[in-house]
This record gives C-alpha cells, sequence and structure tokens, in this order.
C-alpha cells in the first residue's frame, strides 16, 4: 500500500511538474491552456490512482461507494492544492486575471463543501453502520436470538 501509494505520489508530482515547467520555460508562460491541461490531469491522474489504490490486490475490482468518495475527496484537494500553490508562488495576486481569481475562489468553496460532505458522510457510515452491525447474521437481533434460544431449551 505504500509503494503503490509512493508512485501514485510522484506521478502526480511528475504531470504537475512536466505542465509547469513548459508553461513557463517554453512557451513563456503566455498559453494558460497548457496550465488548464495540467490541472486536468494532475486531478484525473488523482482519482484514478486514488480509485487503484484502493482496489483489493486480488479478486475483482469493484468501485465501492467508499472507494468513490474517497478519490473524489483527494482529486478536489489534490488539484485545489496545485491551482492555489500555482497561483501563489507563479505570480502575486496583482498581476492574476479576474478570471484566475474567480476560478481560485470557486474552486476554494467547492473544496470546503467537498470535504463537509465528504466527512459527514464517513461519520453517517460510522454512526449507521454501527447499529447495522449489532444484528445477526440471520438479521435478528441478539436479545430476540437468546430469548428462541430459551424458548428452544425449555420445550427439550
Amino acid at each position: 500500500m505504500v509503494r503503490r501509494l509512493t508512485i501514485l505520489t510522484l506521478i502526480v508530482i511528475g504531470v504537475a511538474l512536466t505542465g509547469s515547467l513548459i508553461w513557463s520555460f517554453i512557451l513563456n508562460a503566455r498559453h494558460d491552456t497548457v496550465l488548464a491541461v495540467t490541472a486536468f490531469s494532475v486531478s484525473v491522474v488523482t482519482f484514478f490512482g486514488v480509485i487503484a489504490l484502493n482496489r483489493p490486490r486480488e479478486g475483482k475490482w469493484l468501485v465501492g461507494k467508499e472507494n468513490l468518495r474517497s478519490a473524489i475527496a483527494s482529486c478536489v484537494v489534490v488539484t485545489y492544492v496545485f491551482i492555489l500553490t500555482f497561483t501563489t508562488f507563479a505570480g502575486s495576486p496583482n498581476e492574476m486575471s479576474e478570471l484566475t481569481q474567480s476560478y481560485t475562489e470557486m474552486l476554494s468553496n467547492i473544496t470546503g463543501v467537498t470535504l463537509a460532505f465528504y466527512f459527514t458522510a464517513s461519520a453517517a457510515v460510522e454512526i449507521f453502520g454501527k447499529k447495522g452491525s449489532d444484528e445477526d447474521e440471520d438479521g435478528e437481533e441478539p436479545e430476540n436470538k437468546k430469548q428462541k434460544d430459551e424458548l428452544v431449551k425449555k420445550k427439550k
């Protein structure tokens, strides 16, 4: 698991560095399309990387609700961090266009909402998952099973 996480991290950093270097040194910061494609690539690599990271080593490769929720949250957060650090360190806020400023603000709001829903959903799964785990395999609650066992003993 640690090995796969390290590989995913290196791939995401490689994609981010490659796009940033092309944008900065080859195109001299003239074409924002490269930056947009780089942000999209970081997002896609993170999304599918987290899905692949959470899959079991053997058996069928199913994407469950928890894996999908983790992939979406990770994708949004990593993309947000990439865009935020790039706009912060590549140019000052005075040099940013209005579109970049509004995009960064919008992405900040989306990231906040995504994280809030992620942790709320995780908490709900924990709370309601524990109530469901009190039931037996037969779907009966343990108290009813004890009562039935006592009745069976009395009949014998």
